[in-house]
Formats: C-alpha cells, structure tokens, sequence
C-alpha cells in the first residue's frame, strides 16, 4: 500500500527478515513491489458500467500510474544518493585515516594516538574492506538501471565513475 507515508516507508524499508546480505535488495524488492501495484492498476478497465451508468475512472488510473512511476523515480533517487555519500565516505575515511597516519609525530601524546589510531585500523581492516563490494554492487545495480532506460532521469558523472573504479586503487594505497 502505497498510498500513506507509513506505506512508503515501509516500501523503502524492505521485509523484517531482511538480513542485510545483498544491498541493492530491498531497492530491488520495493521497486518491483510498485511495479507489481502498477501492472495491476494497468490491467484494471478504465470504465466500469453500474447498472445504467458507465464510469469513466481513466483520469485516476493515469494518475495513479503517474504516482506510481514517480514513486519509482524516487526509490532509485535514493538508491544513487545512497551509494553516492557511501563511496564518499568511503574514500574520505581512506584518505583521512592515511593523512593522520603519515603526520610525523612532534610528542609522545601524537605517537601515542597515532598508534592507536593504527591498532584500532588494523582491527577493523576487514570491516573496511568489507564495504567497497556493497558499494560497488549498487552502483552496478545503478548502471543495470541506466542501461534499461528505467534509470532515465539518472547520469553519474565521469568523475563519480573514476571515483568508483578507483576504489581498489585507494583501498590497495590504503
């Protein structure tokens, strides 16, 4: 039900047993959701005859059909957002992390945090490493969409495209 903005969250949100596993499901799940909605409202007769009256409910299926492409048009927005500022901050973690890491130290308060700053990196080196592979599946969700034309409205610019397959560079650098 796409009609509330509980129902759109809920949409957006995906199922309660979702576990997290793919990162571009849930934008899968929601979009086909509402394309299931309108394929519905598509088969459904524009006119309906009660008794002698025939309505005409053709302006509120295009409207519907409308809201729904646009709803659509939104989930995919928020997908490219999303990947957007998660391989930002990616990448700005990598150089960030890097740019404290080589600062020579000038006390033993800075060599202090800067060792610590390595072993708390070291640690979780799995974990960062384990975010480019999400990240880099949604925007290959992203360019299967721009490649159907239902990612029409969507254009990543070169820049964003070297930024993504210069990934495994910085993380490599990294």
């Amino acid at each position: 039900d796409m009609r509330t903005e509980r129902g759109k969250r809920r949409i957006l949100r995906g199922s309660a047993e979702d576990d997290g596993e793919d990162p571009v499901q849930r934008y899968k799940e929601s979009i086909e959701s509402v394309t299931e909605i309108l394929i519905d409202i598509n088969n459904k007769p524009g006119q309906q005859a009660e008794g002698f009256i025939i309505i005409d409910c053709s302006i509120l299926k295009n409207k519907l059909i409308q809201y729904g492409h646009d709803f659509i048009h939104k989930i995919i927005g928020h997908l490219v957002e999303e990947s957007k500022t998660d391989l930002n901050n990616l990448l700005k973690e990598f150089e960030d992390t890097a740019s404290d890491l080589m600062n020579h130290p000038n006390t033993l308060i800075h060599l202090k945090r800067n060792k610590d700053l390595m072993a708390e990196v070291v640690a979780k080196l799995p974990q960062i490493g384990a975010r480019r592979d999400p990240i880099k599946k949604k925007f290959a969700y992203i360019q299967d969409l721009i490649d159907s034309n239902e990612g029409n409205n969507i254009e990543l610019t070169p820049e964003e495209k070297a930024r993504l397959e210069g990934v495994d560079d910085a993380w490599a650098k990294f």
